[in-house]
């Protein structure tokens, strides 16, 4: 997801990271969001808590919503640029 300058991207267990393109030779990361492995460190849905595999952001009145295979919806909220 992006806006006019900034893009919204999910890197799975990477976790979520934010970008300013205004300058597009030199994107610079702005913000992050990373889930903590649970103990059961296999990505399975079935333990709830494997590692984070974030798969999508969708943004609304400056909310975030990323959907997690493992551990279910995250609400964030962006207060940048």
């Amino acid at each position: 997801m992006q806006s006019e300058d900034l893009i919204f991207a999910t890197y799975h267990n990477a976790g979520l990271r934010v970008y300013d393109l205004r300058n597009a030779f030199e994107p610079k990361e702005l913000a992050y969001f990373v889930r903590r492995a649970g103990k059961d460190r296999r990505s399975t849905a079935q333990s709830g808590q494997g590692n984070p595999i974030l798969r999508r952001v969708c943004r609304s009145n400056g909310l975030m919503y990323l959907t997690d295979t493992n551990a279910g919806l995250y609400i964030l909220q962006y207060e940048g640029q």
